[in-house]
């Protein structure tokens, strides 16, 4: 499927406002939101890691019960029906995503939460929030642009 081209050549953004109502209502076709490309920095390993340990049902369970303090992983794993093996591969993709660390004291191995690493899933979140609240105002500025001129003509 080819994509639709602008007036320069370049390949149209889905978010681009139509020409004609640009030119109709004013303002520009871009709402003066700056247009970005979707493989900006944020597609990183570290990113899609932490996504990837939020989709995991086991490991979220595994990030909530560590919000309560540190746990050894026999304490962590009691509660999910799999086998040590499996369940450590979740504990090993937390640790690799920097959510957890873990340390052996003796016999045991302690998990500790590291709610800092989320934060650059809550800066990319805050930053498509404001991404798409630019987007909505812009759509209902030329709503209420398309309203008015209706109104005009009636």
């Amino acid at each position: 499927m080819k994509a639709k081209m602008d007036e320069s050549g370049r390949a149209a953004h889905p978010a681009t406002v139509p020409q004609h109502l640009v030119e109709r209502y004013g303002g520009s076709s871009g709402c003066g939101h700056k247009k970005l490309s979707h493989m900006e920095k944020y597609s990183d390993d570290t990113l899609n890691a932490l996504f990837q340990s939020l989709a995991d049902p086991t490991q979220r369970a595994v990030i909530s019960a560590l919000g309560q303090g540190p746990a050894t992983v026999s304490e962590l794993a009691g509660s999910h029906d799999m086998a040590l093996p499996s369940f450590l591969k979740h504990i090993r993709h937390l640790e690799r995503s920097g959510v957890i660390s873990s340390q052996k004291q003796g016999r045991t191995r302690i998990c500790v939460l590291h709610p800092e690493a989320m934060n650059v899933v809550e800066d990319w979140l805050k930053k498509q929030r404001r991404i798409w609240d630019g987007r909505t105002n812009c759509l209902q500025d030329l709503a209420e642009a398309a309203e008015r001129d209706e109104l005009k003509n009636v």
